[in-house]
């Protein structure tokens, strides 16, 4: 036996699941552009503690090294 609301309720659902497509969508890019962030900032660290202690800023950092 069929349920009598099935359609109405799977046109619901898919009605609503479009409704959060940007926010969804908008969530993703939030959290790929942190990540990004962070590999950009580890990166710049990086380099600076493998280079000659300066980086984009010009900024030095007096690092220990052996």
């Amino acid at each position: 036996m069929s349920d009598p609301f099935y359609p109405r309720a799977t046109s619901a659902v898919g009605a609503r699941r479009k409704e959060l497509a940007p926010e969804i969508m908008e969530a993703i890019w939030v959290a790929a552009e942190m990540r990004a962030g962070g590999a950009y900032a580890h990166s710049t660290l990086a380099l600076d503690v493998l280079g000659d202690g300066t980086h984009d800023s010009g900024h030095t950092h007096e690092h220990h090294r052996e």
